[in-house]
């Protein structure tokens, strides 16, 4: 009986391994399956990782950082939707994800719809733009093997999401240069800045980018193309060369003069990738091959031809929203006529508040005489209740005193005087155009690191001539566009002072009153 029992108990207990080892069996091949599965979907979101750029959930980038887009590419990217803008910057350092956000635009446009968003909204991106499939994209790299080849071609190989099926295909044994979505049937094509601009020409598309700066000849041919489709332009860029950019692009302005608010600029830094790719150890181990001015352009993205600029305005810091409605009546104000016999004539206004702080707030420019030179000063201190303090203009308005009976000078005098508005020679203040310009600067940025002369953003022209003023190859100040920078540095050389106006219906008058009684210690008036 004893054996039967014992048997019993050996069964049980064998029976009994088995199934835990079946059931360890289950569980490593469930752990095997699982893990299998998660490899194969880790190789499916790496594949694809531009469908999850800036989810929160996914960490592609491991150790190296977020897998979103960094602060200035999301400027862009809010921007790039807005149809009212046509041409966009995103310009700074090395290593700010420059080459990175022109290959996301690309591939957005090619589908129509950012490529992290659902699949069902592909197309309305088209439909806001009013773009009708297939999507046409060139991109203008520098040159093929060294950029084309080795910088751009890899970045577009690790964003292309594998689902999409893209198809890449080689100019010769060179480098890719042409991308073919079967889904749209969408072309991005890749040309050469080194090219010739006129095998440039012909082409016509929706999206044109430069990944860095094109010589200005290959911009316009390849620009060209965009009018057919209203299509955008996309600089990506660290500005070493080609400094027509500057003052074309990102300086530009409209027919009126004021800036040209259908181009959009995103400045980058070195360090707005940190965290995002880059690491601080890495940053500074960069930082210490470079020199101090190699510092301000490689990682804060200074334009390498600020160092040849006369004043130095930051268009963020200098510029505010402001129009001449907003100059207030007690002001004063400050004119200055740059005259020309053949080019348009120039006029600023200059304006002193009661903090003394100083502003570029009005500006005009058109083809005219003496005469049509003080009409249009009187209108706009007429329609802006302008309380005026002085106007000087250039002595060349006095030009051919000998000829004829009344000089250009004289005709302004007179129209001014009509309205009990003295006018008198900049000849003194012309004379001292570098003190001037030491005082502008001066005002730009006080000892206290305080702005004291700004700029309104109507005053599109000034804002253009005077960010883009440069040194000569002699090292003296360029004679090139440079007429609102002459009327500029005369306005600062005055060191007008505010004072209340003691008559608030009489300003002009109150403010030639108090001119003659005060003498500027620089000009001697």
């Amino acid at each position: 009986m004893d054996k039967v029992v014992v048997r019993d108990k050996n069964a049980i207990l064998k029976q009994k391994m088995r199934q835990l080892e079946q059931l360890k069996l289950r569980k490593l091949k469930a752990e095997r399956s699982l893990a299998q599965s998660q490899r194969k979907l880790r190789k499916l979101e790496i594949e694809n990782k531009l469908l999850y750029f800036g989810h929160s959930a996914k960490g592609y980038l491991g150790k190296y950082g977020k897998w979103e887009p960094t602060r200035p590419q999301n400027l862009i990217l809010r921007e790039f939707i807005n149809p009212l803008r046509s041409t966009f910057v995103y310009e700074g350092g090395n290593r700010g994800g420059k080459t990175f956000l022109l290959a996301v635009l690309c591939l957005t446009c090619l589908r129509g719809y950012f490529p992290w968003e659902p699949k069902e909204n592909q197309g309305w991106l088209w439909k806001l733009f009013g773009w009708t499939p297939p999507i046409k994209v060139r991109i203008v790299g520098q040159d093929w093997k060294k950029h084309i080849a080795d910088v751009l071609i890899p970045r577009f190989e690790d964003l292309i999401p594998k689902t999409w099926g893209l198809e890449l295909a080689k100019m010769g044994e060179i480098a890719i240069s042409q991308i073919y979505d079967p889904s749209t049937h969408g072309k991005i094509n890749i040309v050469s800045n080194s090219s010739e601009s006129s095998n440039l020409e012909g082409w016509e598309g929706h999206l044109l980018c430069y990944d860095e700066p094109p010589s200005r000849l290959n911009r316009i041919a390849c620009a060209r193309g965009l009018t057919d489709y209203n299509g955008k332009e996309f600089f990506s860029m660290t500005l070493l060369k080609e400094p027509w950019i500057e003052t074309e692009v990102i300086e530009a302005v409209d027919e009126k003069g004021d800036l040209d608010t259908s181009v959009y600029t995103a400045h980058t830094t070195i360090y707005d990738n940190e965290g995002h790719g880059l690491t601080g150890e890495g940053i500074e181990s960069f930082a210490k091959k470079l020199t101090p001015e190699e510092k301000k352009i490689r990682l804060m993205g200074e334009s390498v031809f600020k160092s040849g600029k006369i004043l130095h305005i930051d268009r963020s810091r200098h510029v505010l929203e402001l129009t001449p409605q907003d100059i207030r009546p007690n002001w004063l104000i400050d004119v200055q006529i740059d005259y020309h016999p053949a080019k348009p004539q120039y006029i600023l206004f200059y304006a002193t508040d009661e903090s003394n702080f100083h502003y570029v707030c009005h500006t005009i420019v058109g083809h005219g005489n003496g005469s049509w030179i003080a009409d249009q000063i009187v209108k706009a201190v007429k329609t802006y209740s302008m309380r005026v303090n002085t106007i000087y203009a250039d002595p060349l308005a006095k030009s051919g005193v000998l000829n004829v009976v009344e000089t250009e000078y004289d005709k302004i005098a007179i129209g001014l005087g009509r309205f009990n508005l003295p006018l008198y020679s900049a000849g003194k203040l012309k004379a001292n155009k570098g003190d001037g310009i030491l005082r502008i600067n001066s005002l730009l940025e006080t000892q206290n690191k305080l702005i004291a002369l700004h700029f309104f953003k109507t005053c599109g022209y000034a804002i253009k001539q005077c960010g883009g003023w440069m040194f000569d190859d002699k090292g003296e100040p360029s004679k090139k566009d440079d007429d609102f920078p002459e009327c500029l540095y005369r306005a600062a050389l005055l060191g007008t002072e505010y004072f209340p106006p003691d008559d608030p219906d009489d300003l002009g008058e109150q403010a030639r009153n108090k001119k003659v009684k005060k003498r500027n210690s620089i000009t001697g008036y």
